[in-house]
């Protein structure tokens, strides 16, 4: 018993490297199935982590028993198990992905190229809805022209002012290469003005035409206006924290697909009530709000 623990104590280091590898090679699988084309391929990496997982469990199962008859030490065991666990969530979620590309690929095979655009439209606009559900912003009633046929990025830096101190007062569209790198965009950075230290501050964000830059100034609301926005905010808060349940039911009630058009339809009746509610409350009433 005294030679297994003496001997147990060197190869200790031994095992729990070897074991902390193949949690690399998982890690590192799982990386490269994510940028893998090829369906073949992706099944092979699959396959291989599905081995190596099992390799690992067996490991623990039989380290842990030995450990237990010998009295030994096996807090690695641990640290290997909690990775083990994350990474058996994560190849779940692929296993789940692969499946739904194969479907997607078996469905689509065999359309029209109009019928892929509807398809492709059907599920972005499935996808929009999904994400305005979510959404954290109160939406502005905008009206969209294009009297153009001339399209550019758009990229949107928000937040400027909020950036780690050593970042600021620097120009990211010319340390970042934007023109260079995504062939001239439109870019619009927001902040707050409390950051504008030095009078030379739209060095900070000027392009290489410096003529092109536009600054352009937010008014604050007037209490109206901010009353508005808190009722709205509040709102969409309100709408966030059903949603968040509604998503907890249908988990529980192992239902895959989540109904939002039956949501909405749910939502825009409750929305009448809520705003003759908050209607009445003042602004202040409503920040209070949780």
């Amino acid at each position: 018993m005294q030679i297994l623990q003496k001997d147990w104590q060197t190869k200790n280091n031994r095992i729990a490297g070897e074991m902390q590898q193949m949690l690399s090679r998982i890690d590192l699988l799982q990386e490269q199935m994510v940028q893998e084309a090829n369906a073949n391929k992706r099944e092979i990496q699959l396959k291989e982590m599905d081995e190596i997982t099992e390799q690992l469990v067996e490991y623990i199962q039989n380290i842990s028993e030995m450990g237990q008859q010998l009295k030994l030490i096996t807090d690695f065991v641990n640290h290997i198990r909690k990775g083990l666990t994350r990474v058996e969530g994560k190849i779940n979620e692929m296993k789940k992905q692969v499946n739904r590309l194969s479907n997607d690929i078996k469905f689509l095979r065999g359309k029209y190229v109009e019928e892929l655009f509807i398809i492709r439209k059907s599920k972005v606009l499935k996808e929009a809805a999904n994400n305005n559900v979510g959404s954290i912003y109160v939406l502005l009633q905008t009206f969209e022209m294009l009297e153009k046929k001339d399209f550019r990025l758009l990229l949107i830096m928000d937040s400027y002012d909020e950036m780690k101190l050593e970042n600021i007062q620097k120009n990211l569209y010319i340390n970042n290469k934007l023109k260079q790198n995504w062939l001239n965009p439109l870019v619009i950075f927001t902040t707050r003005s409390e950051i504008f230290t030095s009078s030379n501050y739209s060095l900070w964000f000027e392009p290489e035409e410096k003529e092109k830059l536009k600054e352009i100034k937010l008014l604050k609301f007037d209490s109206k206006q901010m009353q508005q926005y808190l009722e709205k905010f509040t709102i969409q808060r309100v709408k966030m924290l059903i949603f968040e349940i509604y998503e907890w039911q249908t988990q529980i009630s192992k239902r895959e697909v989540i109904e939002i058009k039956k949501f909405e339809i749910f939502w825009e009746k409750l929305q009448q009530y809520l705003k003759k509610e908050i209607s009445g409350m003042k602004g202040e009433n409503l920040q209070n709000q949780k």
